[in-house]
């Protein structure tokens, strides 16, 4: 599970790939970093496992649903490919939607569709993922907040704490307690 969290994929667990949401992402931290006893460490763990099983669950029933109603072609899914590449290498000033649209040849209401059936987040939430994602890692590298806020694009470090907090469920200084 730790190889499959740093890989944002659980392909380990099911036929095709699912990307850990920040909820998913969470349970795997509490699960690593927990420090009860042998006991309650034990039954905390089996706790957090059914609970991330059970989100596992309904993201898969999600997919499964959206993979019979709606279909994305081989070509609108290359494009959608496109817009993550283009996105990545823009990430601390990605293109507009509008801008993203014209550049992959297509509008922007077809892009926001596709994008999120093709990846299961919305361009925004996706971009906030993958820097929160970076954020986490620099943190875990010892970096300092105000170096880490500042590189993912955030001009004060409490708002970064802030949307960490959000996006995790734990706070940049537990984290860093708990490295």
């Amino acid at each position: 599970l730790n190889i499959s969290r740093d890989r944002l994929n659980s392909s380990l667990l099911y036929d095709f790939p699912t990307v850990l949401d920040p909820k998913m992402k969470s349970i795997l931290y509490d699960m690593i970093y927990c420090r009860y006893s042998e006991v309650a460490k034990n039954l905390y763990i089996k706790g957090k496992l059914l609970e991330f099983f059970a989100l596992l669950q309904i993201q898969m029933e999600n997919k499964i649903a959206l993979t019979t109603t709606t279909v994305v072609s081989k070509i609108e899914r290359q494009r959608m490919m496109e817009a993550k590449d283009i996105i990545l290498a823009n990430l601390l000033f990605p293109p507009t939607i509008v801008e993203l649209a014209r550049l992959l040849g297509t509008n922007a209401c077809y892009l926001k569709q596709n994008f999120k059936l093709v990846f299961g987040s919305t361009i925004y939430g996706y971009i906030k993922q993958v820097k929160m994602e970076r954020a986490r890692k620099l943190l875990m590298q010892k970096n300092n907040i105000n170096e880490v806020a500042r590189v993912i694009g955030y001009k004060h470090a409490n708002h970064f704490s802030a949307a960490f907090k959000k996006h995790f469920g734990i706070s940049t200084k537990t984290m860093r307690k708990n490295i």
